[in-house]
């Protein structure tokens, strides 16, 4: 061997021992957990972390019941990182995790812990994805200085995924939040909405609002009634409007950067104190109701659909936007049609799909609205490859030039 290729094979075995020696971080065990700062109401500052070259800590079996549907892998994590805050005086503890420009890591979850003679008890976690945050968890009615652990470690090495190249690195901080609710808390306080003559409404028209520190209030979300199935008190805020002179309507509402089809909405009549629920619809492009009075008060429930399938995503942190229109009174208004003809749902590892029109897009979205599936095939027919997708409830959204239509999948 010729003394150049000998020293380019020398410096490529010493730079390959170099990076298999990089040494875990040293918050890699829950012993050594880093100590976060609580700050006031909102975070100033925050620490960075990095999963590259963190380890399997085994602090934890990880033996979650809090991620519901979320994990259906081997309940394994080959890198995960500890953090530790004590509890304000308030008793309330919001920790959350933030982007870090150009890190691959996207999808981190995190686990909130308790410990006591060496053990550690698992008191909340969260696989969110929404506006502002990776991921949230949110402690309310905790002990004052009771110290909580924190343990981040990639979404796809839980579910039992060694996707390497996920791992990267983040931002986490501590505070005391203000939890104050939204103005629009209760039904009494609903924010009203004005009804557009338009087919669909603008940007301009639509009204931003928050779940943020939502809170029940006390008008349950009914399974039967919509045709659904989960818990029955989630957090909730209220919107209003009056009918027009067409007696039609449609409300339309959305969360952004987590997916358009998140949202349950009630709609209720008032009368004599006591209110009335009379529709109820998973919103996608709209839930639209006809024949009522010209003049009525009508109140709008808007619930997170995660919640309402059991899935504890923390949106509360996600802007709402809303709009209410009415398309009956304009011309050649086109009659709305059902996008799809047949779809198979259950499904396998396979989703047959079809449509009366050309199908321009087609997506799937997991229930905290992250794409997980997308093509644009221009035809009415295809068969999609689903061995991927995680078995559980997905949201199938088909849109042609005639329109869209959302629906709901199960995946076995």
């Amino acid at each position: 061997m010729n003394p150049i290729r000998r020293l380019i094979l020398f410096l490529s075995i010493l730079f390959l021992t170099q990076l298999q020696a990089q040494d875990p971080p040293a918050n890699n065990t829950y012993q050594t957990a880093a100590t976060l700062t609580v700050q006031a109401q909102s975070c100033s500052s925050h620490i960075q972390g990095d999963l590259t070259h963190a380890t399997n800590s085994n602090g934890s079996d990880y033996s979650s019941a809090c991620l519901n549907g979320i994990r259906q892998y081997e309940e394994v994590a080959y890198a995960d990182l500890w953090y530790k805050a004590t509890v304000p005086s308030s008793g309330n503890l919001n920790v959350q995790i933030s982007a870090v420009s150009g890190s691959p890591l996207t999808d981190p979850m995190l686990f909130a812990y308790t410990l006591a003679e060496d053990v550690l008890t698992e008191i909340d976690c969260t696989h969110d994805s929404n506006t502002d945050y990776l991921s949230v968890i949110r402690l309310t009615g905790q002990a004052e200085n009771t110290e909580v652990y924190f343990m981040v470690a990639e979404a796809s090495q839980v579910k039992g995924h060694d996707f390497g190249s996920d791992l990267g690195a983040f931002q986490i901080c501590a505070l005391d939040p203000d939890l104050t609710p939204p103005a629009n808390d209760d039904p009494e306080d609903a924010i009203a909405l004005t009804v557009y003559e338009v087919s669909s409404c603008t940007a301009d028209q639509q009204i931003t609002g928050t779940f943020e520190n939502a809170t029940h209030s006390g008008y349950a979300f009914d399974p039967e009634f919509c045709g659904s199935s989960g818990i029955t008190t989630p957090f909730d805020v209220w919107y209003k409007l009056t009918v027009p002179d067409s007696g039609s309507f449609t409300v339309r509402g959305f969360v952004e950067k987590v997916g358009e089809t998140t949202l349950f909405i009630n709609l209720y009549t008032l009368n004599n104190e006591v209110y009335t629920r009379f529709n109820c619809g998973f919103n996608g492009s709209g839930i639209t109701t006809s024949n009522r009075e010209a003049g009525e008060v009508i109140y709008i429930q808007l619930i997170s659909a995660s919640q309402v399938w059991g899935y504890n995503d923390n949106l509360q942190s996600s802007i709402i936007n809303i709009c209410a229109f009415d398309a009956s009174s304009l011309t050649n208004t086109p009659t709305a049609k059902p996008m799809l003809s047949y779809y198979s749902n259950p499904m396998g590892n396979r989703l047959r799909v079809e449509s009366p029109y050309n199908i321009q897009s087609l997506a799937v979205y997991d229930l905290v609205g992250r794409e997980v599936l997308t093509k644009s095939p221009q035809k009415q027919k295809l068969t999609l490859d689903t061995y991927s997708l995680a078995p559980g409830v997905h949201l199938l959204n088909v849109q042609t030039a005639e329109g869209q239509q959302t629906v709901k999948l199960i995946k076995n």
